[in-house]
């Protein structure tokens, strides 16, 4: 896990990244009634496997801009928030 958010419209949201063999990929799920839902994914892989420090934050800071997110949640944030 990187951060949680919250959305504009009350979303309680986490982003993480997943690496398998050179693979590296930043998600983002939304929390609801049924479950944790993918809402944004990015394969931060370059070529030959490469993967640079700062990846492609441009389409996560787009995602997390147009769903209107706000700062990352303060540690006790996030937990109030996951004890939800």
């Amino acid at each position: 896990m990187i951060a949680s958010y919250r959305t504009a419209d009350g979303a309680f949201c986490r982003e993480y990244e997943t690496a398998q063999d050179a693979s590296l990929t930043v998600s983002v799920a939304c929390r609801d009634g049924d479950g944790w839902q993918r809402q944004f994914a990015s394969d931060m892989t370059g070529r030959d496997g490469y993967v640079p420090a700062s990846g492609d934050i441009a389409a996560l800071d787009e995602w997390l801009s147009r769903t209107g997110a706000g700062d990352p949640l303060a540690p006790e944030d996030e937990a109030a928030a996951l004890a939800e």
